[in-house]
């Protein structure tokens, strides 16, 4: 016997999907929060590697001239 497949009307979808928010709320913050932290800190990085990449070339290009 094939198993029949049954379809769901948007409110059930819904109510599914309330359901497992609520049963994984503290997950899902979590893991808002370690991608948040992530690119924050992704930015910073790259905001440090330009200046840092900046200051590297025109020392660079100071210590040629003399």
């Amino acid at each position: 016997m094939k198993k029949i497949k049954t379809i769901k009307t948007r409110q059930q979808i819904n109510e599914d999907a309330r359901d497992y928010y609520d049963k994984n709320k503290l997950k899902i913050n979590q893991r808002s929060k370690q991608l948040r932290e992530r690119r924050d800190t992704e930015q910073r990085l790259y905001k440090y590697g330009f200046f840092t990449l900046l200051a590297i070339i025109l020392t660079h290009l100071i210590l040629i001239q003399f």
